[in-house]
């Protein structure tokens, strides 16, 4: 005797392993875009806590840190990087913008001022590239930027988006244009006030 039970045609595995790969790639880029919100979510929290280290900074020393005083010091380069992968800049800062006395490192300035270390949560880059979180003061001014590192800008609020850096956004939060380096900035005075 015969089974009447009669099992899938070729087409209707073929619809099925079809639906399967559909779903399953719709889940594989949701999940790749809440990662990168969460990471850029966390730029956005290290950037404002070392917000706060430089006010406090300033509160108890009567001007925030001093970098744009490396010419004096022997270096054309008044940038600081705050820690990628818990590394700071060995650059010096200064008590006075004519360069001397030195005040340390960026991180022993701001040491008192924050708890935790900052570091990105990506973590992929090496130490000796010019990305992560930027800084340059003068006292009185300051930037701080999120060099190279936020991955979709649509994460932080338009205010904040270095158009000098990146020329436009698209709507996939990439930026387009002539200039097309990711980069967020925060600055306090007149000098940086249009990007940094």
């Amino acid at each position: 005797m015969r089974s009447t039970r009669r099992g899938f045609t070729l087409i209707e595995l073929l619809v099925v392993l079809a639906i399967i790969s559909t779903l399953a790639s719709i889940i594989l880029v949701n999940v790749q875009r809440v990662r990168e919100r969460g990471n850029d979510t966390a730029r956005l929290a290290n950037l404002n806590a070392i917000r706060v280290a430089l006010r406090l900074y300033a509160a108890d020393n009567g001007h925030y840190p001093i970098t744009d005083c490396q010419p004096q010091l022997g270096s054309n380069n008044a940038w600081t990087w705050v820690g990628y992968g818990g590394y700071w800049s060995s650059a010096q800062g200064c008590t006075t913008v004519s360069g001397f006395p030195t005040a340390g490192t960026f991180e022993t300035m701001l040491a008192p001022y924050i708890s935790q270390p900052v570091t990105d949560p990506s973590g992929s880059m090496p130490i000796t590239s010019d990305a992560g979180y930027l800084y340059i003061g003068d006292g009185t001014n300051y930037c701080l930027m999120a060099y190279r590192v936020p991955e979709n800008m649509l994460d932080f609020p338009k205010e904040t988006w270095n158009l000098q850096r990146c020329s436009s956004v698209n709507s996939a939060g990439q930026c387009t244009g002539a200039n097309t380096v990711k980069a967020i900035y925060y600055a306090v005075g007149p000098t940086w006030a249009n990007g940094c």
